[in-house]
């Protein structure tokens, strides 16, 4: 996770916050402030209290996330439903004048890249500069769009978010908040059609010629959601049976 502190704080909104938990701990004693976890991944969950009463997370600040990553706070670290939102991909929401939307970030079940619509009446007040001539470019441009990366891997699938196009279409991006876990040129991974082909090629290299007499045997794997199909397909071609465990919590 990016360990910058600008990364987990959108510009001109000074009480939303962004895997910020340990960062940003003070924070969470104010109710009108929103915490977003962007996935369920203990780096950007760290500083989250663990289960219920004085010891776990009493908030008052509402934790936003997505319905799968909100499940796994309930079941896995115990936090009370009454203390967390979620947001369906693709549904807009405000926290005050802002507007929110999360999109499949193609990494982990329930990750989200954070959309923003900021109100640039909010990012002149915050910076002190509501003169005049602010406010006639105000007027003009109502709103600017950031977008939070979270941990993301990208996927054409990203082209078609509606929001996304509209800010690239204006050429209106006009803040990237990257997280840069491997950023590092070292860090270079095969594709994700790749690397499912190359699961199954080494499937039926493990097998060898014992492939056609392998009826007993038995593959479970986590896939993500858009994925499924494609591995089950690369492994018709294998005479076993293939377990898919479905990423749905």
């Amino acid at each position: 996770m990016n360990q910058l502190q600008q990364c987990h704080q959108i510009q001109g909104c000074n009480n939303i916050f962004i895997d910020a938990f340990k960062s940003r701990k003070e924070k969470i004693l104010d109710h009108r402030n929103a915490f977003i976890l962007t996935h369920y991944h203990a780096d950007h969950y760290v500083g989250l209290p663990r289960g219920k009463g004085e010891k776990g997370y009493v908030g008052p600040a509402k934790i936003h996330c997505t319905p799968i990553t909100a499940n796994l706070l309930r079941e896995i670290h115990n936090v009370d439903s009454c203390f967390i939102v979620s947001h369906e991909y693709g549904e807009t929401w405000n926290h005050g004048e802002t507007e929110i939307t999360f999109y499949d970030a193609n990494h982990c079940p329930g990750a989200a890249i954070v959309f923003f619509k900021v109100p640039a009446a909010l990012l002149f007040h915050n910076k002190k500069e509501a003169s005049s001539s602010s406010s006639s470019t105000s007027s003009c441009l109502s709103y600017e769009y950031h977008l939070h990366t979270g941990d993301m891997r990208f996927h054409p699938k990203f082209k078609l978010y509606p929001l996304l196009r509209e800010a690239v279409a204006q050429r209106r991006l006009d803040v990237l908040y990257l997280d840069t876990t491997y950023a590092h040129p070292k860090h270079v991974f095969l594709s994700q059609d790749d690397a499912v082909h190359k699961i199954a090629s080494q499937v039926k290299e493990l097998l060898g010629p014992n492939e056609g007499h392998a009826q007993d045997t038995g593959f479970a794997i986590m896939l993500f959601h858009w994925k499924r199909k494609g591995i089950v397909e690369c492994f018709s071609s294998v005479k076993s049976t293939c377990l898919c465990q479905s990423d749905q919590v």
